[in-house]
């Protein structure tokens, strides 16, 4: 990411949230603050997954690039990340 500003959280208007369909396993939703979980990666490896799409091993679907809005900015993504890490990091 080019900018060095940290993201805003927390608020459900980040506009990747009005586009983003967060991928639901069957048995409901995977806690992210495990050791292992999805928030214990590094703000540049999620921020990537953000940019560029992800697709988790064994998912049968991938979460597009950009949340598939190709109008969100590298600032939209910090945001995104404040507002996950401050509503579902560890507490």
């Amino acid at each position: 990411m080019a900018s060095s500003l940290p993201g805003t959280a927390p608020s459900s208007d980040v506009p990747s949230l009005r586009t983003c369909r967060a991928e639901r396993p069957r048995d409901g939703v995977p806690d992210s603050t495990k050791a292992d979980g999805r928030l214990a990666k590094t703000d540049d490896v999620l921020l990537d997954h953000i940019k560029n799409g992800f697709q988790s091993p064994g998912s049968f679907m991938a979460m597009p690039p950009k949340g598939g809005n190709p109008r969100l900015s590298d600032q939209d993504f910090r945001d995104v990340l404040a507002y996950l890490r401050h509503e579902f990091g560890k507490k």
